[in-house]
């Protein structure tokens, strides 16, 4: 288990116009992100986190307050930081105690923007920009455990994808 703080960093220098959007979002969080859109909505592009950050309707979400947030961001990103170590080591024994035996080969990435946590292909991706984390960052590390759970879930079960996910009232012929 680690923390790869990359992709808030190349999000945080693509808001500061060092680097451009495309480029932040060609990190491996983001690429991430982009995948759970495509398998649990119609999937994501460019031009809608552009939407976003622009205040405009936008399926790429939780960018609201962005720019207010940067400064308690940036101090959340530095706390996860300084306590990676010891927060890496609480989430190995707490998913240990739930799941032994378990390859806890998961890297975690804080990132800006989208849900407030997502768990994925070994990927746990975390949106800085969340106001429970800003106002009390031990919920970043509860949170990032839950999501943990599901990157473990998902490797002793296939995820269909939203489409493929069937509901009783659409099923023919069930009746309650």
């Amino acid at each position: 288990m680690q923390f790869d703080f990359g992709g808030a960093q190349q999000f945080l220098a693509y808001l500061n116009g060092k680097m451009p959007l495309g480029q932040a979002l060609d990190h491996p969080s983001y690429k991430a992100v982009f995948q759970h859109a495509r398998m649990f909505g119609n999937g994501l592009t460019a031009q809608d986190v552009e939407n976003a950050l622009a205040g405009k309707p936008s399926p790429f979400y939780g960018t609201e307050s962005l720019k207010d947030n940067l400064p308690r961001i940036t101090a959340l990103l530095n706390l996860l930081d300084e306590r990676q170590g010891e927060w890496r080591a609480i989430m190995k024994a707490e998913l240990a105690h739930l799941f032994p035996n378990e390859n806890l080969n998961i890297t975690i990435y804080p990132i800006l923007g989208y849900d407030m946590g997502i768990g994925l292909n070994g990927a746990v991706c975390m949106n800085l920009n969340c106001a429970a984390y800003l106002s009390a960052p031990m919920e970043f590390l509860f949170y990032a455990i839950h999501e943990c759970t599901h990157v473990i879930y998902e490797r002793c079960h296939r995820i269909p994808t939203l489409a493929e996910i069937c509901t009783p009232d659409l099923m023919p012929g069930w009746a309650p």
